[in-house]
């Protein structure tokens, strides 16, 4: 099992470097449906950290904006998950930005057929808090 697993996080971190790997290349994921606009836009800055924009705007909430960098996470549990709208599980790589305004977490699908997935979840921002933490599930 741990064997198909580091295969597994491999063969991930491939498909991840391929998608991201475009010198100056943006990738965007959003979400846009009636009142509810979010989207993450990713630019790779190196294998283990990227520049980010993040908005996000409903009826209920203020429009709320935040750019930085972020940088690869860690896991001490070895891969971090998902899931879709179809409670599918996913592997994803997770980019974190604690500067001093805002705890930012970025995952992006990280397998085979979910590489088209991102979100994000926003912490202790402060003034910039907005009445949402978590974004809905992003698409490309």
């Amino acid at each position: 099992m741990k064997k198909i697993i580091q295969t597994l996080m491999a063969t991930v971190a491939v498909l991840l470097i391929a998608m991201l790997s475009a010198k100056a290349q943006v990738v965007t994921f959003k979400k846009d449906k009636a009142d509810l606009h979010e989207y993450v836009k990713i630019k790779k800055i190196n294998s283990k950290k990227i520049s980010y924009e993040i908005y996000m705007v409903n009826s209920e909430c203020a429009e709320f904006k935040h750019k930085g960098t972020a940088t690869l996470s860690s896991s001490k549990l070895g891969v971090e998950t998902d899931v879709d709208l179809n409670g599918n599980g996913y592997v994803v790589k997770e980019y974190i930005d604690k500067s001093k305004k805002c705890y930012v977490s970025i995952r992006v699908g990280n397998e085979k057929g979910f590489t088209n997935l991102a979100r994000f979840i926003i912490a202790d921002c402060t003034s910039l808090t907005p009445c949402k933490t978590e974004s809905e599930l992003l698409k490309k």
